[in-house]
C-alpha cells in the first residue's frame, strides 16, 4: 500500500512538474505570448526604469542560460512591431518599458490610458480609426511630423489627465 502512495505521488510530483515548465515555455515566456499574435514582433529585455533583479528574473535568466529565447511577463519588456493591425489588450499583463510601432493600424490606445503605461511611438501609423478624444494624448515629434508618442502624460503641463481610471491592462497597465 505505501509502494502505490509513493508511486501516486511521485506521479502526481512529475506531472505537476512538468505542467508547471510547459506553462513558463509558453504563457509565462511574453516571447511567445506575444509571437502568437505577431509573429513578426521583436521582443526584447528592456530594464531601463526597472528595479532590482526579482526572484522571477534570476530563474527567466537560468532558463535563458540554456539557449532558449524566453522573457518572463515581469521583466521589463522592448517591442517592435511592424506593417500590423495592433490591439493592446493582447500585452495584459506584461511589463513593457517602450513600444515602437511602424507602420501599424490602431484603432483603441484606452488599454494604454492608465496611470502606468509604456512610452509608445506610432512611426508612419494609420490612426484614422483611432478616436479623437484618444487623439490627444499622442504628441508629435519635434523631428518627424509622421511620428507621434504617448509618453509619460502625467510629468507634462497643459496635457489632461482625467480618463476613466483603471481600464487598462490591469490595474498597473503594462508597467510595474
Amino acid at each position: 500500500m505505501k509502494r502505490r502512495i509513493a508511486k501516486i505521488v511521485l506521479i502526481g510530483a512529475c506531472v505537476t512538474t512538468l505542467g508547471v515548465l510547459f506553462w513558463w515555455v509558453t504563457r509565462g515566456n511574453a516571447v511567445w505570448r506575444v509571437h502568437q499574435n505577431y509573429p513578426n514582433a521583436e521582443v526584447r529585455y528592456s530594464p531601463e526604469m526597472s528595479g532590482d533583479l526579482s526572484l522571477d528574473g534570476l530563474v527567466a535568466e537560468l532558463i535563458r542560460a540554456t539557449g532558449i529565447d524566453f522573457l518572463s511577463g515581469d521583466e521589463p519588456l522592448g517591442i517592435t512591431l511592424r506593417d500590423t493591425g495592433v490591439d493592446f489588450s493582447d500585452f495584459r499583463g506584461m511589463t513593457i518599458n517602450h513600444m515602437t510601432l511602424m507602420n501599424c493600424s490602431v484603432a483603441d490606445i484606452r488599454p494604454l490610458l492608465s496611470e502606468y503605461h509604456p512610452y509608445v511611438t506610432f512611426s508612419h501609423c494609420d490612426l484614422t480609426r483611432l478616436p479623437q478624444d484618444q487623439k490627444k494624448y499622442l504628441t508629435p515629434d519635434s523631428t518627424d511630423p509622421q511620428v507621434l508618442q504617448l509618453g509619460n502624460f502625467f510629468l507634462l503641463d497643459g496635457v489632461p489627465n482625467s480618463y476613466p481610471g483603471v481600464i487598462g491592462l490591469h490595474e498597473y497597465t503594462l508597467f510595474p
